[in-house]
């Protein structure tokens, strides 16, 4: 066509207003060369037809300016191929506004390298829906600084995928308040590893129902001292399926005020094992209340020491039937001051 016989000089004589004139086949007729030679302004001036109708070979020979100079619409008509050939120098010069322009088909056309030549500035100027277009793979090569900049409404749009392709440092560099803004179905997604990750800090700021939603390979991945961080609240928010996997290691860690927090229920759903592993301060912090929620299990399990571990008024609060339970050595173990207590 005629556009195609045009020197850049020509080219570059005409108004942004004749360039964005051109009909769409005209514009395509111009070579990479001749798009390249594009003024800012008369890239500004292009139509989002024109725009749709530039190919790979074309964006390569667009300088930084020229991408910069595009508009937030213009960026968004750019034909996934076209977009995915935008280097990674040219997508770290996409400002916020044009970051918005975005579309999703477009999101998942770019690479890992460009995805990680984002700037925090580009990162937080994602909407959560497009964030959750995002591939799960490139969700996971963001770094670490990058995580650190999501905001607590991105952080909610993270899909399962997306959570599930986190790595232990991205869950480093979450902030507390990140932490805390994930959903309950988000919490399930966390990979063991993940959970084991999270800094005591980052324990302590999890809710009840965040708690309530940690599965068995979670809990187990929870390290003595992130079991020390939790409150007596969020003890009490686990469920008795939860209790019931607790390691030795983390029941032994317990705190006084933090086996206060637990319910009768609670306590009746620690393992047998388990119970018998306290030592004489976490016994004598169980409250009468606490003690009617044992097991027959639970009693028959006692061992001497921890029949002798228990207060005057913590046998008093057994009921007869949970007296049954006990074994015969641990009745036996019963001191004189413990079987006056008896009713």
């Amino acid at each position: 066509t005629q556009t195609a016989q045009l020197s850049t000089t020509q080219l570059g004589a005409l108004t942004a207003t004749q360039v964005g004139a051109l009909t769409t086949a005209a514009f395509s007729a111009l070579d990479a060369t001749q798009v390249g030679a594009l003024s800012e302004t008369q890239i500004k001036g292009l139509t989002t037809q024109q725009v749709a109708a530039l190919n790979a070979t074309d964006i390569g020979e667009l300088a930084t300016t020229q991408i910069a100079a595009l508009t937030a619409g213009q960026v968004g008509a750019l034909n996934t191929t076209a977009f995915s050939a935008l280097s990674a120098t040219q997508v770290g010069a996409l400002n916020e506004t044009q970051i918005k322009g975005i579309s999703a088909s477009q999101l998942k056309a770019l690479t890992a390298t460009d995805v990680g030549e984002l700037a925090t500035t580009q990162i937080s100027a994602l909407t959560g829906a497009q964030l959750a277009s995002v591939s799960a793979t490139n969700v996971s090569s963001l770094t670490s600084t990058q995580v650190g900049a999501l905001s607590t409404t991105q952080v909610k749009a993270l899909t399962a995928d997306q959570i599930k392709g986190l790595t232990t440092t991205d869950i480093g560099e979450l902030a507390d308040t990140q932490i805390a803004a994930l959903t309950a179905d988000q919490i399930k997604n966390l990979s063991a590893a993940n959970v084991s990750a999270l800094s005591q800090t980052q324990v302590s700021v999890l809710a009840n129902t965040q708690i309530a939603a940690l599965n068995a390979s979670q809990v187990k991945g929870l390290t003595t001292t992130d079991i020390g961080e939790l409150s007596s609240t969020q003890l009490g928010a686990l469920t008795t399926a939860q209790l019931n996997v607790l390691a030795s290691t983390q029941v032994q860690q317990l705190s006084t005020t933090q086996i206060g927090g637990l319910s009768a229920t609670q306590i009746g759903a620690l393992s047998s094992s388990n119970l018998t592993l306290m030592d004489a301060t976490q016994i004598g912090a169980l409250t009468g209340t606490q003690l009617k929620g044992l097991t027959n299990s639970q009693l028959a399990g006692l061992t001497t020491t921890n029949i002798g571990n228990l207060a005057d008024t913590q046998v008093a609060a057994l009921s007869a039937s949970q007296l049954g339970a006990l074994s015969t050595t641990g009745f036996s173990a019963l001191n004189q001051t413990q079987v006056a207590a008896l009713s």
